[in-house]
């Protein structure tokens, strides 16, 4: 369907053996590897005109103790018609009786220890599916997802799950029990492996399997502009009969907000429309072309094209088509991470303009709109600054190895950046996040650390400023504004603020070039209270 790449061919030169099909083995906990799991995915079956995968937090449905619990379960449990649990224990039966769930109450207390004097032991979600779903599809679905999100990795939750068919729409409560297997907390949060985007990707894939079609997409991408309506007023509004109606935003801000997402959702619907028709993908293509249409006119997305077998290979090619475009990037840079460093910063500047010449629909981390951008008009990587000639190398190396002593940099690969120049932003994010990583772990600090951040963040300040004190004494930079970052209270924030979103941006990538990453502080101590936190995962998930 699609020529060799160019990252491809670059891989193959470096390692020297071709590339094979790519195939998927699944993930762990989250599912953030799964095929599919892309912004090309979710648009391309949005645009297909699937209905859209519900998954969402119950406000007000979690409990603080075992009664609390046990009157949950009674909810979920007796009105169900198949029960879904890890230990397939109830997986025989349709409903809970009181033993059962006495026993399961008297086992969740147990593993919560002192964590239940301090907020919600479990959190409440809804699955819900289209009208007419198979009762027996929808519990194949749920019982993969949970097994997929939640009994998978290197921590467990246990969870409960009860299908209902009491509504015309079939669906499933879920009740997690959030101290894991290692005494971690279950928390949703975007961007991590608990998320709502994970969730609905997790029912998509096990949907397609048993047959049940959806999408993950965001209400953006699908052209609805205002909130969702509340569960409570789903419930109210069917209760009295009346269909339930959206939250309009008035607020101007608020407004244009979800106008400039939408415009943004329409534009890539247009580049994959591009791209499609370029790879004689051409039912994709069409249904993309309208989809991008319907936005422009500031229309929804409705379900106009049929879910035929053609439609959906064509999304499943284009779904291995960006995961193999993914995998060759990941790959090359994790090669050229221990490559030699007189040879790393040249594959990393040609690595950045693989990156200018990818199609936009491959770009998955806005990496494309950074390698072609250009870099920071401050710093030590400024080619405009910079002036270094071949012949000088080896009396830069000798000049800068005192400067960097102690800090982990090696002067040889900092002296071939200098005389390789840069003009993209990319690899100026590259550069400096290597250097950070690198300082850190010369530091033996821990960047999950905010002191030890902190550190590391007033380390690279100073060596920047030494670097460049170096080149400008000895004419190789030509004076200019200082790189130091200033110095506040908030460390991380400031480090944001000064680099103009080099780290930031560079944190986001998919695989470090320094094969390090700073990870997320996840280390809470406590159960966050039910009233701020759940007001933020519904706020959250309205935007999906």
């Amino acid at each position: 369907m699609a020529k060799t790449s160019q990252a491809q061919q670059l891989v193959q030169r470096i390692m020297g053996r071709p590339y094979g099909e790519y195939e998927y083995h699944g993930s762990g906990a989250g599912g953030s590897n799964r095929v599919g799991s892309s912004r090309i995915a979710r648009q391309t079956r949005a645009a297909q005109g699937r209905p859209s995968a519900v998954f969402k937090f119950v406000r007000n449905g979690s409990c603080t103790d075992r009664s609390s619990l046990g009157r949950q379960l009674e909810y979920v449990g007796t009105k169900s018609d198949a029960i879904i649990d890890p230990s397939h224990r109830y997986s025989d039966q349709a409903r809970l009786d009181k033993n059962d769930i006495n026993r399961i109450t008297r086992k969740w207390e147990l593993s919560w220890g002192d964590n239940w004097r301090t907020g919600n032991l479990t959190n409440h979600f809804v699955m819900s599916f289209p009208p007419g779903t198979d009762p027996n599809a929808v519990e194949n679905i749920v019982t993969g997802v949970c097994n997929e999100m939640l009994s998978s990795g290197d921590r467990t939750f246990e969870y409960v799950a009860g299908v209902h068919t009491d509504e015309d729409h079939p669906h499933a409560h879920l009740i997690i029990n959030r101290v894991g297997s290692d005494g971690s907390l279950f928390l949703m949060r975007q961007g991590t492996e608990f998320s709502y985007e994970s969730f609905k990707e997790a029912i998509v894939a096990h949907g397609e399997r048993h047959g049940v079609y959806l999408d993950a997409s965001t209400r953006f991408e699908r052209g609805l502009i205002h909130r969702p309506p509340t569960t409570k007023q789903v419930y109210e509004t069917k209760y009295n009969g009346h269909e339930p109606e959206d939250r309009k935003r008035v607020l101007k801000e608020d407004l244009e907000f979800a106008l400039g997402e939408i415009k943004k959702a329409q534009k890539s619907y247009e580049n994959i429309t591009e791209y499609c028709a370029d790879n004689n993908l051409m039912v994709l293509s069409v249904s993309t072309r309208q989809a991008a249409i319907t936005l422009e006119n500031h229309q929804p997305l409705t379900n106009n094209f049929p879910i035929t077998a053609e439609h959906t290979n064509q999304i499943n090619g284009l779904d291995q088509l960006v995961e193999q475009y993914n995998t060759d990037m990941l790959d090359l840079q994790d090669r050229i991470a221990i490559v030699s460093v007189h040879e790393r910063p040249a594959l990393q500047s040609k690595f950045a303009d693989i990156l200018k010449q990818s199609h936009p629909i491959l770009d998955e981390g806005d990496n494309l709109n950074v390698a072609i951008e250009r870099q920071s008009k401050t710093g030590i990587y400024n080619s405009d600054k910079l002036s270094v000639a071949s012949d000088e190398k080896q009396a830069l190396i000798e000049v800068i190895t005192s400067v960097v002593d102690g800090y982990g940099l090696d002067s040889s690969e900092l002296a071939e950046r200098f005389t390789l120049g840069n003009n993209n932003k990319f690899l100026e994010n590259v550069w400096m996040r290597q250097d950070f990583d690198t300082i850190a772990r010369a530091q033996e600090l821990d960047l999950n650390k905010p002191s030890d951040f902190e550190t590391a963040r007033k380390k690279i300040d100073t060596v920047y400023d030494s670097i460049e004190d170096t080149l400008v004494s000895h004419g190789w930079y030509q004076n200019g504004v200082s790189n130091k970052i200033e110095t506040g209270l908030d460390a991380q924030q400031a480090v944001q603020e000064k680099f103009g979103e080099i780290l930031q941006e560079a944190v986001q990538l998919t695989t470090q070039l320094a094969q390090q990453t700073l990870e997320q502080n996840q280390v809470e101590t406590k159960l966050e209270t039910p009233s701020k936190t759940h007001q933020l995962d519904d706020d959250y998930g309205d935007a999906l």
